[in-house]
């Protein structure tokens, strides 16, 4: 029973350190996925900007002028908590993980 117990929790170390990592991972990961995205998605509005006719343009701008941005205020809110949980989730784990090594039951 003892030998099926340690294995329990072994298995379930490891995959507390591979969630750990991911969380330590993913904003360098997601920085490189967006930044080769977003190159494209550059290249792609500069060549439409290019094809844009007087009329057209003009008209985007008068659009854009008219926008109101009070009203994102939700979507500042969301950002500044996801960026919360980005910077605290893995110094939780982390102080998780070292709680159940060192409340551990040693036999």
């Amino acid at each position: 029973m003892k030998k099926k117990q340690g294995n329990f929790i072994n298995a379930l170390l490891v995959l507390i350190l591979l969630v750990g990592l991911s969380l330590l991972l993913y904003p360098s990961v997601s920085d490189y996925w967006n930044s080769f995205h977003q190159t494209r998605a550059i290249a792609s509005y500069a060549e439409q900007v290019a094809n844009l006719d007087n009329d057209t343009y003009d008209q985007l701008w008068e659009d854009a002028r008219a926008y109101k941005p009070e009203t994102e205020v939700m979507g500042v809110g969301f950002h500044a908590l996801e960026w919360l949980f980005v910077r605290l989730a893995p110094i939780a784990l982390l102080g998780s993980v070292v709680g159940v090594v060192l409340t551990r039951e040693k036999k």
